[in-house]
């Protein structure tokens, strides 16, 4: 009683590209007593069983023995055989190869020998799939109940969450969050909050996936959102049990954040950033004389904003109210944005000259 699993090391599945794309590899030759069936037919039989995680367009699988002609196994019965003519065609009989009935995404590849031999031997495995990548497992075994392992089972290939799904439970746009789970490293996954689709930040990983929040979780005016987590490969797809809290995007400027940058004492000028328009909104903001008046003189001040939507805020420069502004003027001024997401500070400042 013997079986080998492929690929070998049982490390992870065999990727094979779309659209008609095949992989050949070596497989060890294990022959063992034949069905009930075919005894008195075949002396020996080898049994293997290939399964595609996912999909629903079925591969064609070639089996090649020595130098002979690979063979495209189907129901039907064709022979093998180990060398090739000058001409294409086979010779030397190795044994018969057909498929018998399976299920699901598993191919159950029969081999039938009338006599005792050991034969040098490539499995082939076309993709059909015009559009999308998949990928493979199989066992070669003596014996039809070896050849039935979990690893050509498709269903154990499907990605699941573990009982903490994912660390931390909560995060705006760009925070990391690694995902906790099993069969994350089948194919190429990816990863959606809600209905929005995370950036893979690693490698994935068996039991792991790092990802980042997306943008576009919270409403404007909500001070979160619960979303679910979604993890989907070539397998098949798995929900988190809990939910992930999504937190508002932190507010930004852009570079630069206003031009021109002055102005004269009450003049509106237009502050241009991101995610401005996650309430409540304040606009602090500080300022220091750069005038030759002795002693100089500062100030500030703030409060609640309307933002002009997600990427403006309209703020008017201080100073109308300045006694002496031959004294005082230039003022160097300051400027922050607070939002349920967090503060923001100006990265450089905002020169008021005299009027």
């Amino acid at each position: 009683m013997a079986f080998t699993v492929f690929p070998d090391p049982q490390l992870a599945a065999l990727t094979v590209d779309r659209n008609g794309s095949r992989v050949d590899t070596s497989i060890g030759q294990l022959a063992g007593a034949p069905l009930p069936d075919f005894a008195g037919i075949y002396a020996r039989m080898m049994f293997i069983r290939v399964a595609m995680l996912g999909g629903s367009v079925a591969p064609t699988v070639f089996l090649r023995a020595g130098q002979g002609p690979p063979v495209a196994v189907s129901t039907s019965s064709q022979p093998v055989f180990r060398a090739t003519t000058a001409g294409g065609a086979g010779t030397g009989f190795v044994g018969d190869v057909f498929l018998a009935p399976g299920s699901g995404n598993v191919l159950r590849v029969l081999v039938g020998f009338d006599r005792e031999t050991v034969e040098v031997w490539k499995l082939g495995i076309r993709n059909n799939d015009p559009a999308a990548e998949r990928q493979f497992t199989w066992v070669v075994a003596d014996n039809p109940a070896d050849a039935a392992q979990p690893w050509v089972d498709p269903a154990k290939a499907v990605p699941s969450f573990a009982a903490a799904p994912f660390t931390p439970d909560r995060g705006a746009p760009g925070t990391p969050v690694v995902l906790s789970g099993t069969n994350f490293h089948i194919g190429t996954p990816t990863v959606t909050f809600g209905n929005r689709p995370a950036l893979l930040l690693a490698p994935p990983a068996p039991t792991a996936l790092t990802v980042a929040v997306p943008d576009g979780l919270v409403t404007p005016g909500q001070p979160g959102a619960d979303v679910s987590v979604t993890v989907t490969s070539s397998a098949g797809a798995a929900a988190a049990t809990g939910m992930f809290r999504a937190l508002p995007p932190a507010p930004a400027f852009a570079n630069p954040p206003v031009s021109p940058p002055f102005g004269k004492p009450g003049q509106f000028v237009v502050l241009q950033g991101r995610n401005f328009d996650y309430g409540p909104v304040q606009l602090g903001f500080g300022f220091q004389s750069m005038g030759p008046g002795p002693g100089g003189s500062s100030g500030g001040g703030g409060g609640f904003a309307t933002p002009s939507g997600p990427t403006e805020i309209k703020f008017q420069l201080p100073g109308e109210d300045i006694s002496a502004p031959g004294e005082v003027f230039p003022l160097v001024v300051r400027i922050t944005v607070t939002t349920a997401g967090g503060r923001a500070e100006y990265p450089a400042h905002i020169i008021v000259i005299a009027p």
